[in-house]
């Protein structure tokens, strides 16, 4: 259901663009009007929450999160996790080459790199949104409701800060984010296809002694 949700919305998002519909006129009125109420103070801030979702900090971030399930014999968990990451990445950073949108002119951070959708939008949403289901798949539901509220708060931070930078649009962010569900959703129904053998045992005995410490 959500894949289906997210893919519909995301399409939804596409043919506004395509076709110049109201989201989208509506986007530079919106983006005017952050800016026109934008303090300096909120945009420092917004320059350090806006990290969250940079690919960069977020390779880091998963790499000592997938060594770290690697360590406790959760390999599949850590390779689900990278999968979101980089395959969000490496498909948004094509799409912006196929819509190649101009971003905003009024932006407070200039960037050279195309606005739809929204790369922070599209690999945040991607890369929380499947750590959040890794952390809360064990546990109790408050536990749970905890973790998906937390996932959440950081999602809709990223995508706020992109729009308060005025380095994007709302479709953008919109199209970023509902692309990232959209993807971590397969690559979690993937996951959960693949069941409880481990990726482990492809690998060469040697190289999966050292991988698990058996």
């Amino acid at each position: 259901m959500v894949l289906v949700g997210s893919a519909w919305a995301f399409a939804h998002v596409v043919e506004d663009y395509l076709t110049r519909d109201p989201l989208v006129l509506w986007d530079v009125s919106f983006a005017g009007w952050l800016h026109e109420h934008s303090s300096g103070g909120l945009v420092s801030l917004f320059e350090v929450l806006t990290y969250a979702g940079n690919s960069a900090v977020l390779i880091v971030v998963v790499g000592v999160l997938a060594a770290f399930f690697v360590r406790r014999v959760r390999a599949n968990d850590g390779v689900v996790l990278i999968l979101a990451l980089g395959g969000a990445a490496v498909v948004n950073a094509l799409l912006k080459l196929a819509f190649h949108r101009p971003r905003p002119e009024i932006a407070f951070v200039h960037l050279e790199t195309y606005s739809f959708p929204s790369g922070h939008a599209a690999v945040g949403t991607a890369t929380f949104a499947t750590l959040a289901f890794l952390l809360a798949r064990r546990g109790s539901l408050r536990r749970a409701l905890a973790i998906y509220g937390a996932a959440v708060a950081v999602i809709a931070m990223i995508g706020f800060s992109r729009l308060y930078l005025g380095v994007h649009y709302l479709s953008d962010v919109l199209a970023g984010t509902s692309f990232g569900l959209t993807w971590a959703s397969a690559s979690l129904i993937a996951y959960t296809l693949y069941g409880k053998r481990s990726v482990a045992a492809l690998l060469p005995r040697r190289a999966r002694s050292r991988l698990t410490g058996r």
